[in-house]
């Protein structure tokens, strides 16, 4: 019982620093590239408070909840030397942010290009963006609760912990796009219907890239790890 408790602390763990360093690769990128490339300010203090009242309490709660991998008792004892943060850790962090910042580039980028005259570029094109980077965490989450099975598979109280998430973090995403007096805090713009729909596909792209890259780094790192 000990052994199997600390092999699922140890993978949890794991697991959540992998999204941290997924989840923080975009919004490095997102404030570092515009400054570089001559555009207007992206990501802003109250976007990225915004996103850490993800970060938090996905790391602190859906994570901590994750049961133990059905075939965890059945592998070889871990090396004793072996880190929680390694090369392993790093490299699925790194190829899962990385897509992910490749995605938001193309969505603010085409965004500004196909955004009518009559609207602000610029806090159309950030409203997108951040529609599809909160929503992409969402997927970062469900993508790393388990390396060792499919997404939609756990424990119900599990689930039912990042459903609550999920569910308050779309609300409050919701609020913060559609209610003009919270969106001017944000410097967004109103969004159609048709963008709002993209912004959705883009996220849905950026959840499929998680999966491939799990899925591909799976058999050659986690043996290794």
């Amino acid at each position: 019982t000990a052994v199997r408790y600390g092999r699922r602390v140890f993978a949890n763990l794991r697991n959540a620093i992998v999204f941290v360093v997924a989840a923080h690769v975009p919004i490095v990128g997102l404030s570092v590239i515009p400054v570089l490339l001559g555009w207007p300010m992206l990501l802003m203090p109250v976007h990225i408070l915004f996103l850490q009242l993800i970060i938090d309490p996905a790391c602190s709660v859906v994570f901590e909840a994750q049961p133990l991998e059905s075939d965890a008792m059945k592998t070889p004892p871990r090396r004793a030397d072996q880190r929680l943060f390694d090369g392993v850790v790093l490299i699925r962090g790194l190829w899962q942010g990385i897509g992910l910042l490749a995605l938001l580039l193309g969505v603010y980028a085409g965004t500004r290009y196909v955004a009518s005259t009559e609207v602000d570029r610029d806090d159309l094109a950030r409203t997108l963006t951040f529609v599809v980077l909160v929503l992409s965490n969402l997927a970062l989450i469900q993508t790393n609760r388990s390396w060792g099975r499919s997404a939609g598979s756990g424990n119900p109280e599990s689930n039912r912990q990042f459903a609550w998430i999920a569910m308050g973090t779309i609300m409050l995403l919701g609020s913060v796009v559609a209610v003009a007096e919270i969106s001017r805090l944000f410097s967004f713009a109103q969004p159609s219907l048709l963008l709002l729909l993209a912004a959705l596909g883009a996220s849905t792209l950026a959840w499929l890239w998680f999966e491939c890259v799990k899925w591909g780094l799976h058999q050659r790192l986690w043996r290794v790890g």
